[in-house]
């Protein structure tokens, strides 16, 4: 009801500000400003969520295999026999603004400032293409499923972290519940490239030759792991959209709900130093569905691990002269203690002083 009024409040005034504009024009300018009004309204929600689904988006769109990881695709930017017109969708996802930027400029309603094809786009990618919802939810939220998790390894906090959402009515998501309330649900973690998970969250994991990055050996499974510091591993940093929220250059860790067939379900204890965690190779792409996906700013990621690299560096040289000097320090410390031993013992200090003077050190330290 809120966006029918809003439409209808957004086609009056159009109207009243084009009235000297041809038919044509007048109507574009029309439905350019209900799309630029409905996609504000949709910012104001969440604009986080948004700005990550447009990022992998652009990620895919980037990547030279966009052919396999641009599906679904715009339409607009299709073309017959070709296919997808990827120079012009690259030159329409340049000229798109921060998202920041752009809701500001809607809540000031200069509609002059907006793109109709970079509009028509946004749209396209954040408002039709419907399926999954991402949203945006904090660490306490979260915490209750990395609890069913134990962490064995020490890993830094996420900076983002988005919950996958599948309608219930959804055909695919109906029957993985109901074949998972067979077998039960388990839970694990696996590391993408980001550019890979636009076709993972709209195609799941059916096609497995999208991810080779992420497969064994055998290249017909799929990896999961308990820690997230070993997904992670699986999650090279990934070059996005620079005009991002999130970060330009992200890496992605997904939790991941998994049917627990044991015919395709098979796992190992591994182990990283003194560290134990276990790896899951899945080789059935439709019993798995992603739920929460973590995302990691690189800058940030890498500033904090060359703090700690630092850190360690400074225990390490403020430690060094006491290793080198330690046999000479216990040495003074022990001829300290014998010392004061004396003083406490003897009556008085001055026969240690004149014993001191009289005799030479060796034979000072039988006598006491």
């Amino acid at each position: 009801m809120s966006i029918n009024t809003e439409e209808s409040s957004v086609e009056s005034s159009s109207l009243n500000d084009t009235n000297n504009l041809p038919m044509e024009d007048e109507q574009a300018i029309v439905q350019l400003t209900r799309k630029v009004k409905i996609l504000g309204s949709m910012l104001r929600r969440d604009l986080l969520a948004l700005d990550i689904k447009w990022t992998l988006f652009v990620a895919a769109s980037k990547n030279y295999r966009y052919e396999e990881l641009l599906k679904p695709y715009p339409p607009q930017f299709f073309i017959e026999p070709e296919g997808v017109d990827i120079d012009r969708l690259l030159l329409v996802i340049n000229l798109t603004p921060n998202l920041i930027c752009l809701l500001n400029d809607i809540n000031q309603e200069n509609y002059n400032q907006c793109d109709m094809e970079v509009i028509d786009l946004l749209t396209w990618v954040l408002i039709d293409n419907k399926q999954p919802v991402f949203q945006s939810i904090t660490i306490d939220a979260f915490a209750y499923y990395m609890h069913n998790i134990v962490q064995n390894i020490n890993i830094k906090k996420p900076d983002h972290i988005f919950e996958i959402i599948y309608d219930k009515s959804d055909k695919v998501e109906q029957v993985f519940r109901s074949r998972g309330e067979v077998y039960g649900f388990k839970f694990s973690y696996c590391g993408y490239k980001a550019e890979y998970l636009y076709s993972v969250f709209h195609n799941s994991f059916y096609n497995c030759g999208v991810l080779p990055d992420i497969l064994s050996a055998a290249n017909t499974y799929l990896h999961f792991t308990s820690e997230i510091a070993v997904s992670l591993v699986h999650s090279p940093p990934t070059p996005c959209w620079g005009k991002s929220q999130c970060g330009s250059v992200l890496r992605c860790v997904l939790l991941c709900e998994f049917i627990n067939m044991p015919q395709y379900v098979k796992s190992q204890i591994d182990v990283i130093k003194e560290y134990s965690y276990l790896d899951i190779y899945i080789n059935r792409g439709d019993i798995v569905r992603p739920r929460f996906m973590l995302v990691y700013d690189d800058d940030k990621l890498w500033e904090e691990e060359q703090s700690v690299e630092e850190d360690v560096k400074a225990d390490i040289e403020e430690s060094t002269w006491f290793s080198r000097n330690r046999f000479g320090v216990l040495a003074g410390l022990c001829c300290f203690g014998i010392f004061i031993f004396n003083v406490f013992h003897k009556k008085g200090c001055g026969g240690v002083i004149r014993r001191f003077k009289c005799l030479r050190g060796k034979h000072f330290f039988k006598s006491l």
